[in-house]
């Protein structure tokens, strides 16, 4: 089920994590299907399946594949359990996007430019079903000279803010989103202005993307939704960001590749390589073409395959997924793996530096006299993150040439 290239590195996983991949998609083909069934004629830990499952928030679409493939050997009361999770996000599903119809026509009354992100509108768009796609709160998109005007919309429509008035303005320097809470605690959601932090400089927010919004139908309502070619890039910088730490991230986008036969390649890998997130873009399609078989034409993938950094940060990735997997190489750290994510050495200066300067405030904050410590040596920002390479890391010259001079 694997690709040659990720057969090697991933043919160590538990057989109930092979299930999982088989059962993680909304299509199966005949070969899946074979699959599933011939996985399911070994002994499986059905416990450890549908916790794994749980945690990657694809309980739905395992509960779905194992009935369509017609597995006769999953125990009933595991079989019941995954039906009433699904029957209980589908009906999570409905009331989120009535709520979020409800706030998008609010803030379209008043004049407020939205759009949804992920969550129901990814799930309808992309899935088909939203009801196989599981959802927990709402993401949405406003431009940022509107941030204020969208807060008082919500705290004036039964939402209260999570965030206390100095942390609201702290976030808005160097962070991306606000959190609020409707007074009931029935539903969450994520006010953004952007869909990364400050220091990631990745231009992507509502006024580079409002020329080329569609529409998808949600709630029996044609609310706003991202172009295909926009949510792709977006699902690739988010999973980028949280390390591709849930199988239904890769999901989303083997879905979206599935489903959208028809993207223009030229203008995508044009935009990801403008913005400085093109190997961020690569590695979601590699995971999602490795892991999941989705559908890529020959020479994106060859493009793909051309940047050799990619295999690496996958195999960070299967390690997170798959915990008890071996990898290597495996970037040590999670600064590591974003260095090498990003093509454009001026972005992992960019990221270095913050790093830095982040451990240098925590210092402060702490008692600590930075004026003690190494970094105090380090003056010019511009000099700080190549003197900080050579002075901190223990793979002297390895990281500086592989991170600052190296591809």
């Amino acid at each position: 089920m694997k690709t040659q290239a990720g057969l090697s590195i991933l043919e160590g996983i538990r057989r109930e994590d092979d299930l999982l991949l088989c059962c993680s998609r909304t299509s199966l083909d005949s070969e899946t299907v074979y699959r599933i069934r011939g996985l399911c004629r070994h002994p499986i830990d059905w416990k450890y399946l549908t916790e794994m499952a749980s945690f990657h928030r694809v309980l739905p679409l395992l509960y779905r594949s194992l009935r369509k493939a017609d597995v006769e050997t999953v125990p009933p009361k595991v079989l019941e359990d995954l039906r009433s999770h699904s029957f209980a996000n589908a009906l999570t599903h409905s009331l989120l996007s009535e709520e979020l119809v409800r706030l998008l026509t609010l803030f379209s009354k008043h004049g407020v430019p939205v759009v949804p992100i992920k969550g129901p509108a990814l799930a309808a768009s992309v899935y088909g079903d939203g009801a196989l796609r599981q959802t927990g709160d709402l993401d949405i998109l406003v431009r940022r000279q509107d941030i204020y005007k969208a807060r008082e919309l919500l705290l004036s429509h039964q939402y209260r803010t999570q965030l206390t008035d100095d942390e609201e303005k702290s976030r808005l320097q160097s962070h991306y989103h606000w959190d609020f809470a409707r007074q009931d605690n029935r539903f969450f959601v994520e006010l953004h202005w952007a869909l990364t932090p400050r220091y990631w400089q990745l231009r992507l927010d509502l006024e580079s993307m409002e020329a080329c919004l569609g529409t998808v139908m949600l709630a029996g309502q044609a609310v706003p939704n991202l172009a295909s070619h926009e949510m792709l890039l977006i699902l690739c910088a988010h999973g980028t960001k949280h390390l591709w730490g849930r199988l239904r991230w890769v999901c989303d986008v083997a879905e979206l590749l599935q489903r959208e036969t028809r993207l223009e390649w030229g203008p995508l890998l044009a935009r990801a390589k403008k913005i400085g997130c093109q190997r961020m873009l690569y590695l979601g399609l590699y995971l999602a073409k490795q892991l999941l078989q989705a559908p890529l034409p020959p020479e994106i993938w060859q493009e793909v395959c051309l940047d050799h950094v990619v295999p690496q940060l996958a195999g960070r990735v299967y390690k997170e997924l798959f915990p008890s997997l071996k990898v290597v190489p495996d970037p040590a750290n999670l600064q590591e793996f974003y260095l090498m994510a990003r093509e454009r050495i001026r972005d992992r200066i960019r990221y270095f530096d913050h790093d830095q300067l982040r451990g240098y405030r925590q210092a402060i904050l702490s008692g600590i006299n930075p004026m003690s410590s190494r970094r105090a040596a380090v003056k010019s920002s511009f000099a700080r993150p190549f003197q900080l390479v050579a002075t901190h890391s223990v793979r002297v010259p390895g990281l500086f040439l592989k991170y600052f001079l190296g591809r």
